[in-house]
Order: C-alpha cells, then sequence, then structure tokens
C-alpha cells in the first residue's frame, strides 16, 4: 500500500498526501472520468493506472471515500455511478496477504482488484461473487416500536446482507443515544411523528448517512427524492443517487399511482377538480387505533366504516398535490374500516372533461404504457376478476408489497382504482424498496411480490 502513495501528481485541483494507514476503513466509489474531473477538495493518489481519490468530509468520521478511475475493459462494466464497501483493517492486514476489492452491482458481483501491502492490479477477468462476501449493511430504525418500524424490522429476519443496530429500548427516546446510532449506520429509517422526524434528520454530522423517512415531515422538500421510484425514471434516479428519500404517505401512493401518469401524458388537465375516496384497514392508524380496534369493548360504530378528515384537511392533500401536479387539493374522503390492513383508493372522472376522445380503454392503456415493466405496478386488462365479480375488497392484497390498477366505468364515467396494502406498498413495503434501490439490489429483495 505504501507505494501506492510513492507516485502521484498535481491537479488542478488543490490536494495533499494522505497517509494510507491514517484510518482502518475504506468505502470504495466508482466514478467516470467525467465525474472525477469535476471533483473537488479531495486527497489523491496514482499508481499505475488506477486514480484513488481520497474525500476530505469522511475523515472525521473515520471513513474515506476512496474513487478508482478504470480505463478498457473494466470501463465497459460499469455503466454507472454505484457505491461499494471494503474492509481494509490496518492492524490485521499483516497476517492477510491481499486485501480484495469488489464491486457490487444490481446484477453483478465482480472481483475487479486486488490490494496488498506491495501492488494494486485490475483482473483481466471478471468473476461472479456472493452477496456474503460483502460488508452488511448497518440500518438503524428510529422508531422500532412503531407500526412501521416493526413490519420493516420484520422484514430484515432473512436476510443476512443487513446488520440492525439496536437501540437500549430504554433510551429509544434519548437524543443523544439516537444520533450515537443514527451517524453509525449506513441506512437510518425514521418510524416517527413529522416533529420528532424533524429532530432526527437534525443530528446527522456523517454525510454519508442515507436517511429513509416514512413521516410527512420531508415529503415535499427540496432537496428529498419522493420515493415512489415507477412515476419516472428522474424519480428512481433521485432516488438512486440521494441521501435523503421521503416514502409516500399510504393515501397518497394510491392516489398518485393513478393520477400522476394520466396529468403526465396528457389525459387528465391539470386544472381539473379531481376529487378522491379511500378505503382502508385500521393498521395504517398507528398502534393506538390497532388496539382499540382489537379490544373487546370496543364501541359499536367500529364495526363499521367511518369516514373521517371531514374538514378536507388530511395530511397526504399537499403531497398530492404537489407530486401529481394538479392546480389545487383534490377533494379527498378517506374512509377506515374493521379490518387489518388492505386499501383501495378510487378516482373517479368524467370523460367529456378529459383530453378529447378519451376511454376506460385508452386510459387504461396509457396506464399501462407508464407502468411497463414495473414488476411492482399491475395495470390489469379490463376483462378481469373484478369485473366479473363486481366487487373491489380492500383487504384484497393484504400482505402483498406490489399495487394492482383496475379501471373501470363507461363512456360517460370512468373509475380508476388502485388495490394494494397500506403496510406493504403503502408504507414499509416501499421504504424497503427505496433502500435497495440505493444499495443496488434487485428492487424486490425481501418483499413479496
Amino acid at each position: 500500500m505504501k507505494q501506492c502513495f510513492k507516485k502521484y501528481k498535481k491537479l488542478k485541483t488543490q490536494c495533499n498526501l494522505l497517509r494510507y494507514d491514517a484510518f482502518p476503513y475504506f468505502s470504495i466509489l466508482v466514478v467516470s472520468e467525467k465525474t472525477f474531473l469535476q471533483m473537488s477538495d479531495y486527497f489523491y493518489f496514482i499508481y499505475g493506472d488506477a486514480v484513488f481519490i481520497v474525500s476530505k468530509k469522511c475523515i472525521c468520521v473515520k471513513q474515506l471515500s476512496v474513487c478508482l478511475l478504470y480505463g478498457g475493459k473494466a470501463d465497459a462494466h460499469l455503466k454507472s455511478l454505484h457505491t461499494y464497501s471494503l474492509c481494509y483493517n490496518r492492524e490485521t492486514s499483516k497476517a492477510n496477504t491481499d486485501v480484495q476489492i469488489f464491486i457490487r452491482d444490481a446484477k453483478l458481483f465482480c472481483q475487479v482488484g486486488v490490494i496488498s501491502k506491495d501492488r494494486y492490479k485490475i483482473n483481466d477477468l471478471f468473476h461472479n461473487r456472493k452477496e456474503d462476501e460483502f460488508m452488511k449493511t448497518k440500518v438503524f430504525i428510529d422508531g422500532s416500536a412503531g407500526t412501521t418500524g416493526l413490519r420493516i424490522d420484520e422484514r430484515f429476519a432473512n436476510r443476512d446482507d443487513v446488520e440492525i443496530l439496536k437501540i437500549d429500548p430504554e433510551k429509544r427516546k434519548d437524543v443523544e443515544e439516537r444520533k450515537k446510532m443514527i451517524n453509525a449506520s449506513d441506512i437510518t429509517f425514521l418510524c416517527l411523528p413529522d416533529a420528532a422526524s424533524r429532530e432526527s434528520v437534525s443530528l446527522v454530522e456523517n454525510d454519508q448517512v442515507c436517511i429513509i423517512d416514512t413521516s410527512t415531515a420531508h415529503r415535499t422538500e427540496a432537496g428529498w427524492a419522493y420515493g415512489f421510484p415507477e412515476l419516472s425514471k428522474e424519480h428512481r434516479e433521485k432516488i438512486k443517487t440521494g441521501k435523503r428519500i421521503a416514502v409516500p404517505g399510504c393515501h397518497a401512493t394510491g392516489f398518485i399511482s393513478v393520477v400522476y401518469p394520466l396529468v403526465a401524458n396528457g389525459i387528465l388537465p391539470k386544472d381539473y377538480p379531481v376529487s378522491s375516496f379511500s378505503l382502508s384497514g385500521y393498521s395504517g392508524a398507528g398502534k393506538n387505533t390497532i388496539a382499540a380496534y382489537q379490544s373487546l369493548d370496543r364501541p359499536e360504530a367500529f364495526s363499521s366504516g367511518r369516514e373521517y378528515a371531514l374538514t378536507q384537511q388530511h395530511k397526504h392533500l399537499k403531497e398530492m398535490k404537489a407530486i401529481t401536479g394538479i392546480d389545487r387539493l383534490p377533494l379527498f374522503s378517506p374512509i377506515i374500516d374493521d379490518y387489518y390492513s388492505g386499501m383501495v383508493v378510487s378516482v373517479p372522472l368524467y370523460t367529456d372533461m378529459l383530453k378529447a376522445g378519451s376511454t376506460v380503454e385508452s386510459v387504461r392503456d396509457c396506464l399501462a404504457k407508464h407502468y411497463e415493466g414495473e414488476p411492482f405496478i399491475q395495470v390489469c386488462p379490463l376483462d378481469n376478476e373484478v369485473s366479473e365479480s363486481g366487487f373491489l375488497p380492500g383487504n384484497g392484497l393484504s400482505g402483498w408489497d406490489g399495487l394492482k390498477i383496475y379501471v373501470t366505468g363507461n363512456e360517460d364515467r370512468i373509475v380508476v382504482s388502485s388495490q394494494f396494502d397500506n403496510l406493504g406498498k403503502g408504507a414499509s413495503g416501499a421504504a424497503i424498496q427505496c433502500m435497495n434501490i440505493v444499495l443496488g439490489y434487485d428492487e424486490s429483495k425481501g418483499l413479496n411480490l
């Protein structure tokens, strides 16, 4: 490793030389030449054909961001920006001849090089690797005692690529202990009320930590990626490269899934007076409501559907308008009912107020084209089980992490409905999907599709 530092040259940016044994851990980042030329404020050294760039920003957390600039054969395998991990422990390296560098890609695990004490090389051949050869991703769930936090934790039960950082139950509201856990993690999930989520974000000092927030706090804030990757390439890319990701609300997920594509493709005018109603299970209302519904001495009214948010002040309205781009807030009528999970969100439309010539068939085709190739979203054919039975159950997709869209109606009036699990695509499932995108995994890893 020392020889790697003997050969270096000045770049346009003012750089300093850094001792290789300053810190025990390195994080590897592969970038293109174009990205490299735009970098500033970095340490660097050159060895052979490899350029190593070390970010000054990471020094305070004893973690270095190292960039490898490849050419030739290796470059053909690196089409986009990815983040990778390497554990190099200076205290134990004497016992190990080589320290391996691996590239982690959604479809390919490759061994691309070897660092030893006296050489660096890029292998001529790429070899498949197993996932368990990589460092585990450190995950902290801030608010793990809540419904969403518990479900996220449960989804990691069978994953060996994740290390859950556990907080002492007695200290789960202790600011300093939460701060410690957040900054020790690679990814922190916020499963908290809005105010507490904002507080958690203010505790971040490690700029390598990715925050995935399931609260309403940051869904329309600048600098936050909206965690609905199927909406557009831009949405998925912002999730992939972002450090701040806001998971959509459950009602907003259903509404946006049908309204966004229709607006984006010119079928639904932005000034259309949109209305929507939503039927959901009681689990989405949190632990206290779950306990109330499951109580033996609950009120009789809990045995029927109950409409709420009667003053049109539901907290999801802001993101419904902002993400879809419609001109005004929709009229929204949510209903909570006596079953645990699952929901249906419907948007009724008049055809004579849509793009000229719009029909049930054209609306369905527009949605199908928009979500083509997206495994989490299925746009059902017009001839389906719902059209045959005449019923669309709210709990029909409970336990499933995808979303189905149905288009029904006639030549005058159309209803577009999304059916999904409020705890799946509407909450914890979407959060895990976002994490998988950030890590470069298959988006469905650990999920039920």
